[in-house]
């Protein structure tokens, strides 16, 4: 049917033809680069999409990390309390013991040097 319009030898319709074939050439290109450019977005999505579901888990892990650590902390400050606390009563209580003990037994010794001479 286009060549029945396009028909004859004259020059406006060969020209019409060959602009036809120039623009079919041209919108064939353009198709191509229109549908290449929409993959590769769709690819980028994709990656972009792959990226932020790394990055949601990598921030709930710190989140849980950060809990983790304070959680520790406190574990830890509570365990140093208790251990300073037990530090003093040994340091109140034993070495109170065992200056008193000393003081024996430098008095003994004192006894025992005054009957050994």
């Amino acid at each position: 049917s286009f060549f029945l319009f396009f028909a004859g030898d004259s020059e406006k319709p060969r020209h019409f033809v060959v602009e036809l074939k120039r623009i079919n050439s041209v919108f064939a290109k353009s198709k191509k680069q229109y549908i290449e450019a929409q993959m590769e977005h769709a690819n980028e999505e994709a990656t972009l999409s792959k990226l932020r579901a790394q990055l949601a888990s990598q921030h709930s892990y710190i989140h849980e990390d950060i809990h983790s650590l304070r959680r520790r902390n406190s574990e830890l400050t509570e365990e140093l309390k208790d251990l300073s606390l037990q530090v003093q009563e040994c340091l109140s209580e034993t070495v109170a013991s065992l200056c008193s003990d000393l003081a024996r037994l430098e008095g003994a010794n004192i006894l025992q040097g005054v009957i050994l001479s």
